[in-house]
């Protein structure tokens, strides 16, 4: 099925199954997560542009936030446990 996709997309423009205003929207590096992702879930994005002084400076991804998400839980230390007190 992939050489009958590549042999089809090869005539395809990248304009043409880009999202367009006004699906599509930017975000600025200093937005909160929450309401970044849930523009990008309103929108029906996978992936949003990141904006700075007119300059593209990156791009949010949902796969991106969650490999960040599972990296930062697995860099942060086990809360303490409480002490076990034994003969009561």
């Amino acid at each position: 099925m992939l050489p009958i996709i590549c042999g089809c997309i090869s005539a395809i423009m990248s304009g043409d199954a880009m999202a367009k205003p006004p699906k599509m929207t930017t975000l600025s590096p200093d937005e909160p997560m929450r309401p970044a992702l849930e523009r990008m879930y309103r929108a029906g994005l996978d992936g949003l542009p990141v904006i700075e002084d007119g300059r593209m400076v990156g791009v949010l991804t949902r796969q991106g936030v969650g490999r960040f998400v599972a990296k930062a839980r697995t860099a942060m230390p086990e809360p303490p446990r409480p002490a076990r007190r034994f003969g009561r």
